[in-house]
C-alpha cells in the first residue's frame, strides 16, 4: 500500500522528470488534450464586479502529466493535484488582480469549469 511518507524529494523530482519525458500518447492516457477542448467563456468581469473574488480558483482538482510538464505547480503531498496556498487558493492566482498567472497553460478543469450553475459559487454571479 502506498504511504504518503514514502514520497521523498528525490521521488518528486523523478515524478516531474517522468512527466517531462512522456510521449504524447502517454501524456494523454486517461486525459484529454486540453488544447483541443472548447473553453467555456464565463463573464469573470461580471463576477468580479459582484464580489466573486475568483472563488473558482479555490477548487481542488487533478492535473494531467501535460500540466506538470508545462510547469503548473502541483501539491507535493498529492501529486497530480493543483498546488494551493494555506487559504486554499491556487498558487497561480494573482490575489490582487484576480487573474490567472498561467492562463494560456491552465488545466482542462480550468478551461471547462463554469461557476454559473455551481451552487457553491453562483451566489456571486447574481
Amino acid at each position: 500500500m502506498f504511504e504518503m511518507k514514502e514520497l521523498t524529494k528525490e521521488k518528486l523530482r523523478a515524478f516531474v522528470e517522468r512527466c517531462k519525458n512522456m510521449s504524447d500518447k502517454e501524456m494523454y492516457f486517461g486525459f484529454g488534450n486540453k488544447y483541443e477542448v472548447e473553453p467555456i467563456m464565463v463573464n469573470c468581469d461580471k463576477g468580479k464586479r459582484n464580489g466573486c473574488e475568483a472563488k473558482c480558483c479555490y477548487n481542488w482538482f487533478d492535473l494531467s502529466p501535460k500540466d506538470i510538464k508545462e510547469g503548473i505547480q502541483f501539491n507535493e503531498k498529492f501529486p497530480f493535484t493543483i498546488k494551493q496556498r494555506e487559504d486554499n487558493s491556487c498558487v497561480h492566482l494573482n490575489k490582487e488582480t484576480l487573474e490567472c498567472g498561467i492562463w494560456e497553460y491552465r488545466s482542462e478543469q480550468c478551461r471547462t469549469y463554469t461557476c454559473e450553475n455551481d451552487p457553491r459559487i453562483n451566489i456571486f454571479m447574481k
